[in-house]
């Protein structure tokens, strides 16, 4: 058994062949020569993963070979020929990741499931049938070109109100603000230039469709279950108060666009994996006295917009909930009747308190449906197992007659489109009212006549005239549902995960961050440490909290993407639930980006940056200046700025290539010691992880391509664009 304070070896001197990949902590390689006759062979590698207590991980197994001491490639069963180097195992492991997830979204498609979900939606539909239809608003000229219904309901109000509505946003801006709403990224100037060049009428609609269809519009949802569902895995000491990483059924789910009451539907079950990403994750609570009470208080919120939070302890004194309540949907999930917990009980209240506790310890609550406003039977032939209170209650929650649930997730995507909900807030709608009543019904039938599909609701919402306008002071204001008339498009800022992700895609380059797991060799079993991987959008990291803050086991290369993270709403714990973060302006954010270890690679003209690859082309500079506003800001920018931006660049603009040879690159010098759990007690652990930090904070050697005074000019140009609020903030 290896001891706590092993020596901190260094790879490169441990592997056999020095010029290949780096062998990783935890692995082991071996060599064997092989006289071949000329004839086919087969090669056989059998890999066995996983174990009692293990994590199920492959780490990095391959089988190489090399021929009359050429480098050393892959041995594959194709054509393709992969060189075993740093840059090739990793193009080899980006496309290895892309077939996989085709695989498993291939694999996860059973055509028991979708003929079940099939029935269910046929019986939504006919259950909506039976209800009173919505009228939707006849509009008197000049609005009557108003098609889409959306925009009917709100000129409606408008038209009542004498107000008129904001102009429609430019192309670009729009380009940009549908982007971000879908795929959490800025457009690509690829996508921005034949965008603009399209002159059909159906060019936005189309557009529309193609980003709905996009696989990333699961990167720009994760993250935003993971804050109203509580997801708050800890890569140390996994058990301890958190939930399992349940961010893999939220991605997959999304990837395949599940219909919402089957995503619901699978959250209740809490089945699966506790720690490899399954809904049973869920399930794991921070409050462990009565974990399942926490969940009804989440589930409540999450789809219901019933804020059970106080009824956790006492009678809600602001809510008409009582604490049998939620003990009754907790015992659902429980699968069996709840013994309240003294400790789950406020204690030492006087005879004059308001707040009144109406459960005793030791006593015993059933399971059942506390809610007599809402449908609580189920529909014939939907439940697979009668038994099983989990599935009754999802079934409960998603059923069409109760249209409540519907209405709060179609306002939920409202708010997130708009930058305020048509109720708000959208987790307790105790005491509010919508301030379009009967567009919020019409949505929440929409969604559940159409296989409660929340990209179907995204079409209609995106396609209006209302979602396309430009950004109004009106709309930005907090104001009461009466006078909440979305006249046009609300201010809203990107969010943490947003900027982070364009940034990196701006500059076209990888987050190149290290592994987040501190057991890199594998020593512990799963229950003591989580590994998340190597993480490619900014949703996939996680807080990096070690046991006592050890310097020893801080991971330099993350701590630039948690910091900013952080300073613009994400949060390293989520302990309890939040659909609103705390996203207000302050001066860290922008001296971060300014200032930081992250902005500083943004803006460095390195070989693998798309601003080095501009600055490389054979093109007049005006044309230079057209891509870096059109990369950035998805516009061109106007003349003074163009005036700027040429006294900025064009000193010797004509002198900025270097006669180097055209294969040379700057390379990061090679990290080959790790320090981790395993050795992190070791006198040398501490000062490898020195070393590592200096060289995150010395960042992306700069390209040897350019002469260095006019690529530092040029990187002052992109750092100005970077650092603009207009970056920023949706359009």
């Amino acid at each position: 058994m290896a001891s706590d304070a092993e020596a901190v070896a260094d790879q490169l001197e441990v592997q056999l062949v020095k010029d290949v990949s780096l062998l990783q902590p935890g692995h082991s390689e071996a060599m064997g020569e092989f006289t071949s006759d000329g004839k086919p062979h087969v090669f056989t590698f059998e890999l066995f993963v996983g174990g009692k207590g293990l994590r199920p991980e492959l780490g990095q197994p391959f089988v190489a070979i090399s021929t009359a001491k050429a480098p050393f490639r892959l041995l594959t069963p194709g054509s393709d020929i992969i060189d075993v180097t740093d840059d090739g195992w990793k193009h080899y492991g980006h496309e290895q990741k892309d077939l996989i997830a085709q695989l498993a979204s291939q694999h996860r498609v059973s055509s028991d499931e979708t003929a079940y979900w099939k029935m269910r939606h046929d019986l939504a539909r006919e259950e909506v049938a039976k209800l009173p239809p919505i009228a939707i608003p006849d509009l008197p000229s000049p609005n009557s070109d108003l098609r889409s219904p959306v925009d009917r309901f709100i000129g409606a109000k408008l038209a009542k109100a004498g107000v008129q509505p904001a102009a429609l946003a430019d192309d670009a801006a729009f380009l940009r603000r549908a982007t971000l709403d879908t795929i959490g990224l800025i457009p690509t100037p690829a996508e921005i230039t034949a965008f603009l060049a399209d002159t059909t009428k159906d060019k936005r609609a189309r557009a529309i469709d193609r980003l709905l269809s996009d696989p990333r519009w699961a990167d720009q949802w994760v993250p935003y279950w993971q804050d109203v569902l509580a997801e708050n895995p800890g890569l140390l000491k996994a058990t301890l108060n958190n939930t399992g990483p349940f961010r893999y059924f939220l991605y997959d789910s999304l990837r395949d666009n599940w219909s919402m009451d089957r995503f619901v539907t699978a959250l209740v079950a809490m089945e699966g994996s506790q720690r490899g990403g399954g809904t049973a994750g869920f399930g794991l609570a921070s409050q462990n006295d009565l974990p399942m009470a926490n969940k009804a208080q989440i589930l409540s919120s999450a789809f219901l917009a019933m804020e059970m939070k106080c009824a956790r302890c006492h009678d809600a004194p602001n809510h008409p909930f009582n604490q049998e309540d939620l003990f009754a949907i907790s015992a659902m999930l429980q699968r069996a009747p709840v013994k309240v917990p003294s400790s789950s009980l406020t204690q030492g209240l006087n005879a004059n308190s308001h707040v009144v506790v109406s459960l005793k310890p030791g006593q015993n609550i059933d399971a059942h449906w506390p809610f007599s406003s809402l449908k609580s039977d189920t529909l014939p032939g939907v439940l697979r197992n009668p038994e099983d209170s989990r599935e009754t209650l999802a079934a409960i929650l998603t059923d069409p007659r109760n249209e409540r649930f519907p209405q709060v997730v179609a306002n939920r995507l409202w708010k997130r489109l708009f930058g305020y909900g048509i109720v708000d807030p959208v987790d307790d709608w105790e005491d509010v009212r919508p301030s379009h009543p009967e567009l919020l019904a019409w949505l929440g039938r929409e969604l559940i006549t159409h296989d409660y599909d929340l990209k179907h609701v995204a079409r209609l919402i995106m396609n209006s005239d209302a979602y396309q306008r430009v950004v109004t002071e009106a709309s930005s204001r907090t104001v009461k549902p009466d006078d909440r008339l979305f006249q046009g498009q609300g201010r809203r800022r990107l969010t943490a995960e947003q900027l982070v992700d364009s940034l990196f895609s701006v500059a076209g380059k990888d987050f190149d961050c290290e592994e987040l797991n501190f057991d890199l060799d594998a020593h512990r079993g799963y229950r003591d440490f989580l590994n998340l991987g190597f993480p490619h959008r900014a949703w996939e990291f996680v807080g990096l909290s070690n046991e006592r803050d050890r310097p020893s086991l801080a991971k330099p290369s993350a701590q630039p993407f948690t910091d900013v993270l952080t300073n613009f709403g994400w949060r390293d714990s989520r302990a309890e639930p939040k659909t609103v973060r705390d996203e207000a302006p302050n001066v860290i954010q922008p001296a971060l980006l300014a200032n930081g270890v992250l902005g500083e690679r943004i803006t460095r003209l390195s070989d693998d940056s798309a601003f080095t690859a501009m600055a490389l082309r054979d093109q007049p500079l005006d044309d230079l200046i057209t891509q870096l506003y059109q990369r950035v800001l998805t516009r061109l920018p106007s003349a003074r700025e163009r005036a700027a931006f040429t006294a900025m660049l064009s000193p010797e603009y004509g002198e900025r290539l270097l006669a180097v040879p055209s294969g040379l690159v700057a390379k990061k010098p090679r990290v080959t010691k790790f320090a981790m759990w395993s050795n992190h007690l070791n006198a040398d652990s501490t000062p490898v992880v020195y070393e590592r930090e200096r060289l995150v904070h010395a960042g992306d050697p700069p390209t040897p391509h350019l002469a260095a005074a006019w690529r530092e000019r040029m990187e002052d140009a992109v750092w100005a664009l970077m650092i603009t609020p207009e970056y920023t903030y949706v359009p």
